[in-house]
């Protein structure tokens, strides 16, 4: 992600999302819009529906199979443990959105989860591992956290 590529931050407290919005612009990112969204608006569809239509997830190559749990590239099956695949289905379902470790910890792990930010990034470095030459398309936000890239409408990225 440039620095010049406009990044949108949408939540359902807007306080927070200019605080993001403030911080990532002090360090260099020009164009950050903030939106105000209500909170269900903001959740709805953030986790992949098991009972949608759409079973399976394809981007950049990476095929993530809803149904039964799979992930693979170009027909091999990725080896990936039960919460690495929900990572990894999590920020493919968000691709091009910024994701704050809290929210990845909320909606991966539960609320209740007694995790910690960093426990993102270990598994964030196994989501990278599975991906191989793929893991170029997950992005390092800094100060924020993590970030699929989205692909582009005519395929290519």
């Amino acid at each position: 992600m440039d620095r010049d590529d406009k990044l949108t931050i949408a939540g359902p407290d807007l306080d927070v999302c200019e605080m993001i919005q403030r911080y990532l612009q002090s360090r260099g990112f020009r164009e950050v819009e903030v939106a105000r969204v209500d909170a269900d608006t903001y959740w709805a569809g953030r986790v992949p529906d098991m009972r949608a239509e759409q079973q399976t997830l394809r981007i950049h190559g990476i095929t993530i199979d809803l149904a039964s749990r799979e992930a693979s590239i170009d027909g091999g099956v990725l080896d990936m443990k039960p919460r690495v695949w929900e990572l990894l289905a999590f920020l493919a379902a968000n691709a091009g959105i910024a994701l704050h470790r809290d929210v990845i910890l909320d909606r991966v792990w539960g609320v209740d989860a007694d995790v910690f930010g960093r426990t993102v990034d270990t598994h964030i470095r196994w989501v990278r591992m599975a991906l191989g030459d793929k893991a170029d398309y997950l992005r390092t936000v800094k100060g924020v956290g993590y970030m699929m890239e989205k692909e582009d409408c005519d395929g290519e990225n």
